[in-house]
């Protein structure tokens, strides 16, 4: 049970700061323990193609990503 309130904890902080970009007009996406693979595809997908250029992610969520994403700023 602790575990499932530390991994909503997280999920949220990762929303907040994504919400926090998108109210300063940036487009922003964000990507988690807690989404389904599908959803994780499709957060990929979009941030791959560059139609959202900045992806807040949880470092657990982000790990192998450093394949295709060369500048990293900032790992939750």
């Amino acid at each position: 049970m602790r575990l499932d309130y530390l991994s909503n904890f997280v999920a949220s902080y990762v929303h907040n700061i994504m919400y926090f970009l998108i109210s300063y007009s940036f487009k922003a996406i964000s990507m988690h323990g807690d989404k389904s693979q599908q959803e994780r595809d499709a957060v990929l997908a979009e941030f791959r193609s560059s139609k959202t250029p900045i992806l807040v992610a949880t470092d657990v969520a982000a790990r192998g990503l450093g394949t295709f994403i060369h500048s990293i700023l900032l790992c939750v």
